[in-house]
């Protein structure tokens, strides 16, 4: 008389003994191998990256900023989040040559524009006029290049002689990567301005030059309430150490834009500035 398996019910002969638990058990093994190992794959895949979290952490820090600056800049300069405020130096600076770009831009075509009137109505002729535009016409990469090293550098600067007032001439115990916390606020006070400024250049560029400034502006009291996050509570040596740090920012910045001025100018016009000089005037 056949048998059946009392678990599957699958008939068996005389003395046979089913496998069907064994089979199961190695089924599920198998499930539960696949699974552990598809599960870090699915983790590895659901984790975002360092770009993102950077990017998040970017946003959050300036929405927040924007609410709260003094409570969050505090913050931000306490934990020396350095290279986060390397990226609020970095996106200023991109936008703020972008936005010096568009106001030469400008001027190229006004001058492009001189140009062309100038060849229809002399006997220069137009394709010569236009040649004339052309060398005249700013060379606007190189500018947008020098612009970013610039503005980027200045930054930089700015945070080594906030580290100089204030650890080595008041004795404050502070380090660099929290004076460069410090600086960049100001190109964080700076970016939305920037891009609104960016715009304005289009159309009026004379407005979009004030804008920037309004950036600039509220950039310093930003620096004010930011320098505190490093400890620097004593009022009147943080007076001090603001308008020193100032005071020689815009020495440097002059003596930069004495010597690199000519970058920014035609090769035309700086090969005949370095004539001129060489003739004494």
């Amino acid at each position: 008389m056949s048998k059946f398996c009392t678990k599957c019910g699958r008939p068996l002969q005389e003395g046979e003994v089913c496998t069907c638990q064994s089979e199961q058990v190695s089924q599920q093994a198998t499930q539960n191998g696949q699974a552990q190992f598809q599960q870090p794959i699915n983790q590895q895949q659901v984790a975002p990256s360092g770009f993102s979290l950077y990017i998040k952490r970017f946003c959050d820090v300036a929405t927040k900023t924007m609410k709260s600056p003094a409570s969050m800049l505090r913050t931000f300069v306490k934990a020396s989040d350095f290279k986060l405020g390397l990226g609020f130096i970095g996106v200023n600076a991109a936008i703020f040559s972008l936005f010096i770009v568009i106001l030469f831009g400008k001027v190229n075509s006004l001058i492009l524009s001189l140009t062309n009137l100038f060849g229809r109505l002399s006997s220069m002729g137009l394709d010569s006029a236009m040649g004339m535009g052309n060398s005249l016409s700013f060379p606007l990469l190189k500018i947008f290049l020098v612009t970013f090293i610039l503005t980027f550098g200045g930054a930089c600067v700015l945070a080594a002689l906030l580290l100089f007032f204030t650890k080595v001439i008041f004795k404050f115990n502070t380090d660099y990567k929290q004076m460069l916390c410090v600086a960049s606020s100001k190109s964080l006070a700076s970016i939305p301005f920037s891009l609104v400024a960016c715009l304005f250049a289009l159309v009026m560029p004379t407005w979009s030059i004030f804008i920037v400034s309004f950036g600039a502006l509220l950039g310093y009291f930003y620096v004010a309430v930011a320098i505190k996050g490093a400890g620097i509570v004593d009022e009147d040596k943080l007076t001090y150490i603001l308008f020193l740090s100032f005071a020689a920012m815009i020495i440097i910045t002059a003596i930069v834009m004495q010597v690199s001025y000519k970058m920014y100018l035609p090769s035309v016009v700086s090969d005949g500035l370095g004539v001129l000089k060489g003739f004494g005037y």
